[in-house]
């Protein structure tokens, strides 16, 4: 502790985390400034509730405009057209995306508060930096952000980093590819079923799934879906678990190809034979007359769909984990 009751030191251990809740059991009020190599976050608190974050990262993460560009939401000429209006009306960003209806103000508050456990669930995971807690009542507050209490905001951080390691153990890369799994069936009950599949995702899951089968990598699919890793990453393992989706390779960061599951630097003997086998039985395939084949081959621009049996699996384990959300709340 130091003058005027300044509040300094260096992360490492629980150290943040102590003072995440001393500033909510105290109800501080005042600004949290965490520095390490990647940049700066600063929270501001009143009454031990976050009601402001204010990013500086060197990679501009947790930034408004840079999420709203990535996402596709806002243009690069359309972010100059509201930078000019804010300096002549001297508005925030947030409150020209509700007067050109861009967004609403429940959309923007929602966001600003993913922005606040991004930045927090970052900067937890620093192991070199350091803290100061500076109590002012000059302080910077977020548009269309409710006041977060800190004490569920860090308990909330700290169950998603828990669910995380496990999400990312069968998603180990951010530049993972994966592809829907489907089965061949007849063009008339694809429709129906489709549709029907359609209703019983929300729609995040919905966003999701598409990006999926646009081709995005996982972080395309945060960066565009605006959803947040700790969600997409929940999502995924969701599908993958029930089977509707499945890992098809990995972007490279250096030339942006597609390559498969582990490092192949070279093909052996083994390789060989058996892309030769694969193509002996794919050119058979290809001179099958249709009516042999056991299920009917659909066109290239038949749209297919998830099996039956995978969408039950994914409703009966969504279904049981509500059960299990909510038995916990009711304790």
């Amino acid at each position: 502790m130091v003058g005027n009751n300044e509040l300094k030191g260096y992360l490492g251990g629980f150290d943040l985390t102590d003072v995440l809740q001393m500033i909510s059991q105290q109800q501080k009020t005042g600004i949290l400034t965490v520095k390490g190599s990647a940049g700066q976050i600063s929270l501001s608190f009143r009454d031990g509730q976050i009601i402001g974050i204010k990013p500086d990262m060197a990679n501009q993460e947790f930034d408004l405009e840079q999420m709203l560009k990535k996402s596709g939401k806002l243009s690069i000429s359309r972010l100059n057209n509201l930078r000019q209006e804010q300096i002549h009306h001297h508005a925030t960003l947030e409150k020209m995306l509700v007067e050109h209806e861009i967004m609403s103000a429940e959309e923007i508050g929602n966001l600003n508060l993913l922005r606040i456990f991004e930045a927090l669930e970052c900067v937890l995971r620093w192991k070199k930096g350091s803290y100061s807690f500076q109590p002012t009542s000059i302080l910077h507050e977020t548009p269309y952000l409710p006041p977060q209490p800190s004490d569920f905001v860090l308990f909330e951080i700290l169950r998603q980093m828990d669910e995380l390691s496990v999400f990312e153990q069968h998603i180990p890369s951010v530049n993972s590819i994966f592809e829907a799994v489907s089965t061949f069936a007849s063009e008339a009950d694809d429709d129906l079923f489709s549709e029907d599949f359609k209703e019983r995702l929300s729609i995040e899951e919905q966003h999701i799934l598409e990006l999926v089968s646009n081709g995005c990598t996982v972080q395309d699919i945060i960066d565009k879906s605006l959803q947040g890793k700790y969600n997409v990453y929940r999502t995924l393992h969701s599908f993958l678990e029930s089977g509707i989706i499945a890992q098809k390779g990995e972007k490279s960061a250096a030339k942006g190809r597609v390559s498969g599951p582990g490092r192949w630097h070279g093909l052996t003997a083994v390789g060989f034979c058996l892309l030769f086998a694969v193509f002996i039985i794919l050119s058979i395939t290809a001179f099958t007359p249709a009516s042999w084949l056991p299920v009917q081959i659909p066109g290239h621009n038949q749209k297919l769909s998830p099996s039956r049996e995978i969408i039950a699996k994914y409703c009966q384990q969504k279904n049981q984990r509500y059960r299990q959300a909510k038995s916990l709340l009711n304790q």
